[in-house]
């Protein structure tokens, strides 16, 4: 396990990977990021690192916010949220 939170995202991430050099053919230089996945801490921050960008993104609020998505019909309160009225899907 390695000190997640000392290192740069980027840092953090090339000391964990490991390079694997021609694989899958000669030429092409593979990077296994197992160890970030086995790494707790490490997975935790690339994974923030990776949602940062849409937590600043005022467009992406609304596929935050759960009820801005909820689809409802008013011809049928009593339905469940999104079914259509029951003569059209018999919900």
């Amino acid at each position: 396990m390695t000190d997640a939170a000392a290192l740069p995202l980027d840092e953090l991430v090339a000391g964990l990977a490991v390079d694997v050099p021609d694989f899958p053919e000669p030429g092409v230089l593979f990077r296994d990021l197992t160890p970030v996945f086995a790494d707790g801490a490490a997975f935790r921050r690339v994974v923030d690192g990776l949602a940062a960008p849409s937590l600043s993104d005022p467009r992406a609020a609304a596929s935050r916010n759960p009820r801005a998505s909820t689809p409802t019909t008013t011809s049928n309160p009593g339905s469940p949220a999104g079914c259509m009225p029951p003569s059209a899907s018999g919900c």
